[in-house]
């Protein structure tokens, strides 16, 4: 009963501050100011940045005018791994070649290394499928996929061959 009435009042406190029915302390204690007056003039040009704090991990920092710099957590440039993955006929490969910049894939080559006539198949259905799921997203978050165009197990080799990509990327110098 208690834990009721409790609640009750809880209720009726937020939803008055809500609502506007209990007094809220509005005074401004200074002046209006203009806005060209409260923002220094600087012609229109951001200063510049001069110092920068860089993490692995694509952590934030603040730049030399206290502005928060983001650094990439991945290296721009081009990247290129072979995925293996196990099919019913056995052991499967594929090429995976990727284009990263400022984290985000802008190009995608896979090639088909498989040696079973379904595997080939299959990697030729996944290879027609992939690239509207990866041009433009960031390689972050590409290394689970499950089925794409029908293809169910080629994606795990892509996906290994996505996650050693996002290594070298990040080891990059």
């Amino acid at each position: 009963m208690q834990k009721t009435i409790y609640l009750l009042m809880l209720t009726v406190i937020i939803s008055g501050v809500f609502t506007g029915c209990l007094p809220v302390d509005t005074t401004i204690d200074s002046e209006p100011v203009a806005l060209d007056q409260a923002m220094p003039a600087n012609d229109g040009q951001l200063p510049p940045v001069e110092e920068m704090i860089v993490e692995r991990g694509g952590m934030m920092g603040r730049g030399g005018n206290g502005m928060m710099v983001f650094a990439n957590k991945y290296k721009d440039g081009t990247y290129e791994e072979i995925g293996a993955y196990q099919s019913p006929a056995g052991a499967e490969t594929l090429g995976v070649k990727v284009t990263v910049k400022d984290d985000v894939v802008t190009s995608l080559t896979v090639t088909n290394k498989a040696t079973d006539e379904v595997s080939i198949k299959l990697q030729d259905m996944f290879i027609q499928g992939i690239n509207t799921l990866v041009i433009g997203k960031k390689l972050e978050n590409l290394d689970d996929f499950t089925v794409v165009n029908g293809a169910s197990l080629t994606p795990a080799g892509f996906n290994n061959a996505i996650k050693a990509i996002k290594v070298d990327a990040e080891n990059a110098s």
